[in-house]
């Protein structure tokens, strides 16, 4: 199988399956599902391992970034009382 058959089976081009494989572009559900057609690899497997990876590769948000605004990323109150009712149990 080349690139060239594979992203006409799936039905994008050949640059932007290129991007998807290199990690320069994402999976849309669209072309899992296609994905999916073709190969038999489930489209949410594709989209778990997918977003799994984006969240790897982001950086965590900085306190730092919007000092101007006091309320950036301060959690809320409930947030903060249900992980600790599910820590407990």
């Amino acid at each position: 199988m080349t690139q060239v058959d594979f992203a006409e089976r799936i039905g994008v081009s050949q640059k932007h399956l290129s991007k998807v494989l290199n990690h320069k572009a994402f999976i849309s559900a669209s072309v899992a599902k296609s994905i999916e057609l073709v190969t038999g690899t489930p489209a949410k497997l594709l989209l778990r391992l997918d977003t799994n990876y984006r969240l790897m590769h982001t950086a965590a948000p900085s306190k730092y970034e919007k000092p101007d605004q006091p309320n950036y990323l301060k959690r809320y109150d409930w947030v903060t009382i249900y992980s600790e009712s599910k820590a407990n149990k």
